[in-house]
């Protein structure tokens, strides 16, 4: 039995990023990014933060935002923005929800970036 991960379509970008204590400890917090980009346009978009929630969770109104937009430098700013206020965190023994809510958004702009310059071809 295994599994079996298909390849991402050529126009697909993705990026995924955690804090934690070491490498191999379970994620204080974490994102998840998957841009799909045309004529360096965001045709579509997934974003994830674990641990911010008892489950993870998607961030619809920063996918919404970056929907049909180039990706640029702004763009990745007012998306962070949007991030810190769309998220209500846990405070759990990990960490307090507070610097769950700056993490996220700090993740977040990291891994839009590493996105950001895949796409330019970087």
């Amino acid at each position: 039995m295994g599994i079996a991960v298909p390849n991402l379509p050529r126009d697909v970008r993705p990026s995924f990023l955690k804090i934690s204590r070491t490498s191999m400890n379970v994620s204080t917090i974490n994102a998840a990014v998957v841009l799909d980009v045309a004529d360096s346009f965001v045709t579509d978009c997934a974003i994830a933060l674990g641990s911010v929630a008892p489950t993870p969770r998607r961030v619809h109104k920063v996918e919404e935002f970056l929907r049909g937009k180039i990706l640029t430098s702004r763009e990745i700013d007012c998306a962070t923005r949007i991030v810190s206020e769309s998220i209500n965190p846990i405070n759990d023994v990990r960490a307090a929800a507070e610097y769950k809510r700056q993490a996220s958004r700090a993740l977040t702009r990291d891994a839009l970036k590493i996105v950001f310059e895949r796409a330019r071809g970087g």
